[in-house]
């Protein structure tokens, strides 16, 4: 699990120079699975995406949204966009 955000509480501000920890696994061979956890929204998801993480955790996106039903599929509809044969 990489965190991309400061641990403590939800809404903290992420981190894309994590994402760099992902490249740097797969180089020396690291094979499980890479879960993404913080920061994870319409916006960030994007960029995320590009480094192919098995797992997404989010939570403020949806949670605090005004409508959860909405940004869950909104964000699902986003990641089967990018990456379509998940």
């Amino acid at each position: 699990q990489l965190k991309t955000v400061e641990p403590g509480r939800q809404s903290n501000e992420f981190n894309l120079a994590a994402l760099e920890n992902i490249a740097r696994l797969r180089v020396f061979g690291y094979t499980g699975e890479i879960h993404i956890d913080g920061g994870v929204n319409h916006i960030t998801l994007e960029k995320i995406l590009d480094y192919r993480p098995n797992a997404l955790n989010i939570g403020s996106a949806i949670a605090k949204s005004q409508d959860p039903y909405g940004a869950f599929f909104e964000l699902k509809s986003l990641v089967e966009a990018k990456l379509p044969n998940i």
